[in-house]
């Protein structure tokens, strides 16, 4: 096999999913030897697609403090006590990243003065942890669980309408 060829495999199997020692079964060569290989087709290809929506969850009763139309088809928007005492709200985005790993940013927003308070990530995150990584990541701040929103809001379509919202609101305040 060339090394043309070798790439081109190469890049089908990460196009596929398969992790770096995956790959390097699937061509009979050791990971050290498949590792540089692996890098070259990433530098290559570079970031040319956005990585997809695995999901977005807010923290319940986010609206309860923010001045905004009443929305009570909105996930999460129905009143809770934490939230409206203290004006902080939980954001979590969830992305695909290649392979069986996703990518979570953490948001805390200030909805009474700052507005954004805090952000991290993109954390990697192992796709069948995820609901318990974003249980723990919230259990000491947020005693309920974060809402997630669906893909399909009822009434605001897509989900990055009900973002664009959303951010309208805070902005507006």
């Amino acid at each position: 096999m060339t090394s043309e060829q070798l790439l081109d495999r190469v890049r089908e199997l990460r196009d596929a999913g398969r992790t770096p020692k995956e790959i390097a079964r699937a061509l009979k060569m050791p990971p050290s030897a498949v590792a540089p290989l692996i890098r070259s087709v990433a530098a290559s290809q570079g970031r040319t697609r956005e990585d997809a929506l695995i999901g977005c969850w807010i923290s319940p009763g986010w609206s309860s403090s923010v001045l905004a139309p009443e929305r009570p088809d909105w996930p999460g928007s129905a009143p809770s006590e934490r939230t409206g005492h203290s004006g902080l709200v939980t954001v979590l985005v969830a992305r695909d990243r290649a392979g069986s790993t996703a990518g979570v940013c953490f948001y805390l927003v200030d909805t009474w003065c700052l507005g954004l308070k805090d952000a991290a990530g993109p954390r990697p995150v192992d796709r069948r942890r995820l609901g318990g990584f974003i249980n723990g990541l919230t259990a000491g701040s947020c005693p309920e669980r974060l809402v997630e929103l669906p893909r399909e809001a009822p009434g605001t379509g897509e989900l990055d309408q009900v973002a664009l919202e959303f951010t309208a609101m805070f902005q507006q305040v």
